[in-house]
C-alpha cells in the first residue's frame, strides 16, 4: 500500500488500545490494554512467517499493513483490534504525501 490510498479502501473498522501497565501486590506489573479510540483501515498482508513460542510450539506470523487516517494517535507496541482479528503495531510512519494516512507495520496476535 505504498501508493495512494483512496478512504474507500478504508473498510475495516478497528479499535485502538493503548497499552496501560498497572503495579500488582507482588511487585510486578500487569499490563491492560485501553481502547482510546475506533477508527477506519485498509489492511494487507505484507509476509509470512513461522516462529517457536516460549512452549516450543510452531506457529505463524503474519506482518501487515495497515493504513490509517491520521487523526488517529497510534505508536509502536499499541495494539489495532476488530472483526476478530488483533494486531500488534511494530512501527508507525508518519504521511509524507500530504495525503493524511498513517501506515503501521503490524503484527497479527493469534488468541
Amino acid at each position: 500500500m505504498s501508493e495512494v490510498v483512496s478512504i474507500g479502501a478504508l473498510r475495516h473498522r478497528l479499535s485502538v488500545e493503548e497499552p496501560v501497565e498497572t503495579a500488582d501486590a507482588l511487585g510486578g506489573a500487569t499490563i491492560l490494554h485501553v481502547v482510546t479510540g475506533d477508527t477506519w483501515a485498509a489492511i494487507r498482508a505484507k509476509s509470512l512467517a513461522e516462529k517457536l513460542d516460549a512452549a516450543d510450539r510452531l506457529g505463524g506470523v503474519v506482518t501487515h499493513e495497515i493504513v490509517l487516517r491520521a487523526d488517529v494517535s497510534v505508536r509502536a507496541g499499541w495494539r489495532l483490534s476488530g472483526g476478530g482479528r488483533r494486531f500488534r503495531v511494530l512501527s508507525v510512519a508518519s504521511p509524507n504525501d500530504g495525503g493524511g494516512f498513517l501506515r503501521c507495520l503490524a503484527e497479527e496476535e493469534s488468541g
